[in-house]
């Protein structure tokens, strides 16, 4: 896979020592770590509904204009809350925030947001507390997909993104894809770089499915080459011979002779023992067939 096993994390612009300290946290230390640290959900933000279509139960994604200037107004000591409205074509809506003075400025009068979140509603009010934003434009196509990932103390989902689409930008021109494409194709697979771009930024939900079919590909596959280079590794690493695999004296003792089947089983594990690769080998047999004396 190129370098990326050994290109650091604080390769990526804006990753410095205390954000890779809380990448190692999720046990990513270098790029490869980061492309396959998938997101563990994804918010459907292209479904956008009007504010009057709203459930008030599940999150929603509307487009909504700012009517009012932000306002911030201290509750007490410590904590703030600001608010504004905005407005479709079928309400309008209060939304806040708390704690974020910062967001004074983010909501010009006129401009239009996608606004994510979940819509509280109270006869013909609507309000939202908090809810994600991007800006609008029918110029600017938005991703329908938002990715959630997990996340550790000192990140948050906005730089883990960014982060990811720099690690995608540079693994293109360094990933190679390890699967061969006869195996690929005819288990209609897409490549790996195109997976791991539909997984970290799905373009729809049979990009999505097809991702997730790949990786999951890619995880029996490797499991599976793993087993069988163990148990190569096992067969050519070496096993005791032993030469002398005569049990005359053995049974001489045997108040009985053994039944031709027994002697069978015993040349065949006599013939095992006299090589250098490793028996694997079963006796089976019904219950008193003198599976203990071979």
């Amino acid at each position: 896979m190129g370098n990326l096993f050994e290109t650091p994390i604080t390769a990526l612009h804006g990753v410095g020592a205390v954000r890779a300290k809380a990448y190692s946290k999720l046990g990513i230390e270098n790029l490869n770590d980061l492309l396959f640290h998938f997101p563990r959900a994804y918010e459907n933000r292209g479904d956008i509904k009007k504010l009057a279509e709203t459930d008030g139960i599940s999150k929603a994604a509307v487009i909504l204009t700012v009517a009012t200037a932000p306002k911030i107004a201290r509750i007490r000591r410590g904590m703030s809350i600001l608010k504004f409205r905005a407005y479709d074509e079928s309400g309008s809506c209060e939304i806040s925030y708390f704690n974020q003075d910062y967001l004074k400025t983010a909501f010009p009068l006129g401009e239009t947001f996608r606004f994510y979140g979940k819509i509280e509603r109270l006869g013909n009010k609507f309000t939202m507390s908090s809810p994600a934003y991007e800006l609008y434009s029918e110029n600017i196509a938005l991703p329908d997909f938002m990715p959630i990932y997990p996340l550790s103390e000192g990140l948050n989902q906005k730089q883990l993104k960014q982060n990811v689409a720099l690690a995608l930008g540079m693994a293109n021109q360094e990933l190679s894809d390890y699967l061969p494409d006869d195996i690929r194709l005819e288990n209609k697979l897409s490549t790996l770089m195109t997976a791991l771009k539909e997984i970290h930024a799905p373009t729809s939900y049979a990009a999505l499915a097809n991702a997730k079919k790949r990786l999951i590909f890619d995880e029996f596959f490797l499991f599976s080459l793993g087993v069988n280079s163990a148990v190569k590794m096992q067969k050519e690493s070496g096993a005791p011979i032993f030469k002398n695999t005569c049990i005359s004296e053995l049974c001489a003792l045997l108040p009985y002779e053994l039944t031709n089947a027994q002697k069978r089983t015993v040349a065949d594990i006599a013939a095992d023992v006299s090589t250098d690769t490793s028996m694997s080998r079963i006796v089976i047999g019904d219950v008193g067939c003198g599976k203990t004396v071979c």
